[in-house]
């Protein structure tokens, strides 16, 4: 981290050679002396230039975490849950729910990647639509039944 030390300090040595250059009397002395200063106030501007610099990441970094954390913190209303058949959602907490708010679930793997994607529920399961993740809760009926063949004499 660059030190605003250094910058005060030649600060500092310009206004003291400033001050001296006052009472020359001679021309070389005086081009001396502001030659010194003007090198001064160079590097007093270089460093502040990077304090100031260094001083902006630092403001982006603190914005980046402080919305990493603001992001994170949506998902400290959920909590994880079980379904009848063992699959996992995450489901919001009864306390943090507002008084128009639908209690609902969200997708576990969406939420590892940091997305918060709702959960689609019907009464045999959960499933997300980003990422087709399903969360059974109960068997599904069998969609055909099975009909029983009959044989006719010619076929056997």
């Amino acid at each position: 981290m660059v030190e605003i030390g250094a910058a005060l300090t030649a600060l500092r040595t310009a206004y003291d050679t400033a001050k001296a250059a006052k009472e020359v009397n001679d021309q070389a002395s005086l081009n001396a002396a502001v030659s010194n200063i003007m090198e001064r106030l160079t590097s007093a501007q270089f460093t502040l230039t990077e304090v100031l610099q260094e001083h902006h990441a630092l403001l982006d970094e603190n914005r980046r975490l402080r919305e990493a954390q603001a992001k994170e913190a949506r998902f400290d209303q959920y909590e994880p849950e079980r379904t009848e058949r063992g699959a996992f959602v995450l489901r919001l907490k009864p306390s943090s729910t507002e008084p128009d708010e639908i209690l609902h679930a969200i997708c576990p793997d969406c939420r590892e990647g940091g997305v918060l994607s709702y959960l689609s529920e019907d009464e045999y399961g959960l499933s997300c639509f980003r990422c087709k993740y399903y969360a059974s809760k109960k068997a599904r009926p069998p969609r055909f039944k099975k009909r029983s063949r009959i044989v006719s004499p010619r076929m056997v």
